[in-house]
């Protein structure tokens, strides 16, 4: 699972990560309604990150604190 690979946890981690999420909500992330309403509700917090994130995954990876390495989509 490149999931798991790129978050340096184990597949299964996800996936109980994941059934939370679907409990939590009581509605199924396979669900394109779901996630369109996911993405509406979390909208105004990526766009205050967006200054961030686009730095994250156009500068590549940096070390994070603790020098802890932080991934980027081409990682």
């Amino acid at each position: 699972m490149r999931t798991a690979e790129a978050m340096f946890v184990h597949p299964n981690t996800i996936r109980y990560r994941l059934a939370r999420i679907e409990d939590a909500l009581g509605e199924s992330l396979a669900s394109a309604f779901t996630i369109s309403n996911l993405i509406l509700a979390l909208y105004p917090q990526i766009i205050g990150r967006s200054a961030e994130l686009r730095k994250l995954f156009e500068g590549g990876g940096t070390a994070g604190e603790g020098g802890v390495h932080t991934p980027t989509i081409r990682d």
